[in-house]
C-alpha cells in the first residue's frame, strides 16, 4: 500500500546496533547482566556485569564497544578482517581503562561475534598504534570467536593486567635473589628450621612465582604452602613450628628451578616477540634485560 504522508524512518545503523546486541544477548549466559550507557558517543556503548555459577554478583564487569556489520568478509588467505571504523581517539580512551574493556564485532549474516581486548591488542600492535595514520583492529575467525569459556580466559588475564606489570618487575628485580635463597638453604641441614625473616622471602617468591604461572595459564611445580606445611608438620611432628625446614628447602630445589626457566621463556616470549615494540619503546631496559639474558647462567 502506497503512503500518501511522509512517516520517520529507521535508519539501517540503528536496526544493525539492535540486531547485534541481540545477538551479544544471545551467546552469554542467561544471568549475567548486560547495562547499556546513555550516552555513547565516547566509545563505551555497555557493561557487562559477569555473575557466578551460583548466580553470585561478583562486582566482575567489562566496558564493550559494540559494532556490528552486514557480512564480514574474512580474507582467504589467513582468514583475517581487519575493521577500521574505530577512531584512533576512541582507541586511546577505551586503552586507558583498569576494567577489561573490548572490541565485539557481530557478523549479522552468520549471527557469530567475535571480540578483541583493547589494551592487550593495542600492546601487540604498539608500533602500528603509535605511527600516525589509520590505526585496524585485525580480527581472526579462529582466535578471535566469542564463546563464553574464551571471554572469561580473556577476562581473568585482563582483570589482572595491572598487577601482572607490577609482578612481572616485582620477579625481574628479584630473580636472582630468589636463587641465591634457594642455593643457600640447598643441601643444610635438613632439621635445621629457617628464620622468620627467610619464611617471610620465601611467602613472597612462592606467591609471585604462582601469581605468574597462574597468569600465563600454566601450573606452578611448587606445592601451595599449605601443602608445605601439612607435609613439615606430618614429618617433623612437634619440632615443626612456623617456618620451614631447610629439608624441605632442598626438596623443592628443582621443582623451583624449572617454574622459574620456565617463567623466564613465558616473560621473554612476551617482552621479546609478542609485545616487543610496547618494551622497546616503553621500558626499553626490560627489553635490553631479556635480550641478553641467559637464562641457564641464573642457576650456575
Amino acid at each position: 500500500m502506497e503512503r500518501t504522508i511522509e512517516l520517520p524512518k529507521r535508519a539501517d545503523n540503528h536496526i544493525r546496533e539492535t540486531t547485534g546486541y541481540k545477538v551479544l544477548e544471545s551467546l552469554i549466559p542467561a544471568e549475567w547482566i548486560i547495562r547499556s550507557v546513555s550516552e555513547r558517543d565516547y566509545g563505551v556503548d555497555c557493561y557487562i556485569e559477569l555473575v557466578d555459577d551460583d548466580n553470585h554478583l561478583t562486582g566482575d564487569i567489562a566496558f564493550v564497544q559494540m559494532k556490528a556489520t552486514d557480512k564480514i568478509d574474512w580474507r582467504i588467505r589467513d582468514n583475517g578482517f581487519k575493521f577500521y571504523k574505530v577512531d584512533r581517539s576512541t582507541t586511546n580512551y577505551l586503552s586507558g581503562f583498569i576494567i577489561p574493556t573490548y572490541l565485539f564485532l557481530v557478523d549479522l549474516s552468520t549471527k557469530e561475534m567475535f571480540f578483541l581486548s583493547v589494551k592487550e591488542y593495542v600492546t601487540e600492535h604498539y608500533r602500528e598504534y603509535t605511527t600516525p595514520g589509520t590505526f585496524a583492529y585485525e580480527f581472526s575467525h579462529a582466535s578471535n570467536l566469542f564463546s563464553v569459556d574464551a571471554f572469561l580466559k580473556s577476562f581473568r588475564r585482563n582483570n589482572q593486567y595491572e598487577q601482572f606489570r607490577n609482578e612481572l618487575q616485582y620477579f625481574i628485580s628479584n630473580v636472582h635473589h630468589y636463587v641465591e635463597f634457594m642455593w643457600e638453604h640447598n643441601n643444610r641441614d635438613c632439621f635445621m628450621q629457617i628464620e622468620i625473616e627467610d619464611m617471610m622471602f620465601f611467602e613472597a617468591l612462592h606467591r609471585n612465582i604462582t601469581f605468574l604461572h597462574n597468569y600465563f595459564g600454566t601450573t606452578s611445580s611448587l606445592p601451595a604452602i599449605e601443602e608445605l606445611d601439612r607435609k613439615g608438620k606430618a614429618k617433623y611432628g612437634d619440632a615443626y613450628e612456623q617456618t620451614l625446614f631447610d629439608g624441605v628447602l632442598t626438596v623443592l630445589f628443582s621443582d623451583f628451578k624449572a617454574s622459574v626457566l620456565e617463567i623466564v621463556d613465558f616473560i621473554t616470549e612476551l617482552v621479546l616477540v609478542k609485545e616487543k615494540y610496547y618494551w622497546l619503546k616503553e621500558k626499553n631496559y626490560i627489553f635490553n634485560y631479556f635480550n641478553n639474558l641467559d637464562k641457564q647462567s641464573l642457576f650456575s
